[in-house]
């Protein structure tokens, strides 16, 4: 993404009430030049808030290829799918991952593919952390 894109991009962040945290605009785009991520939030808040960065590993190919739509006040929201989501929480490992990990897991376990959480959880080589927090999966 060239500069031009980029700022633009800011633009319409800006334009949708969000900023950069703590990065202006030039730093930010360094950090994305560099492989870095930054991340971004509603103007004065820092929850929520979403991680900006450039494709490069094949998990982050097949997030945007096979991205979730929701409408939150008429407009769509991307995100991960949600078997994806789970295992890379679990592979984040801190607590708070985990828990929420085991809260997608819980809440939305009838509409999830088990098949492809499984296959995500032994990509991420996180298997004996999902058979403790998800037992019932694996039966």
């Amino acid at each position: 993404m060239g500069r031009e894109k980029f700022h633009a991009f800011c633009e319409l962040l800006d334009g949708s009430g969000w900023e950069i945290i703590n990065a202006g605009e030039q730093e930010a785009f360094d950090m994305l030049a560099d492989g870095l991520a930054f991340r971004a939030a509603i103007r004065g808040r820092s929850i929520p808030n979403v991680e900006v960065k450039f494709a490069k590993a094949e998990l982050d190919f097949y997030t945007l290829d096979n991205r979730l739509e929701f409408v939150l006040n008429g407009k769509p929201l991307f995100i991960s799918p949600l078997e994806l989501q789970i295992a890379y929480k679990l592979y984040l490992g801190s607590s708070k991952d985990v828990q929420d990990a085991y809260h997608i897991y819980r809440l939305l376990a009838a509409y999830l593919d088990k098949g492809k959480l499984k296959a995500f959880i032994k990509q991420l080589d996180v298997e004996s952390l999902a058979r403790k927090w998800m037992a019932d999966m694996y039966g």
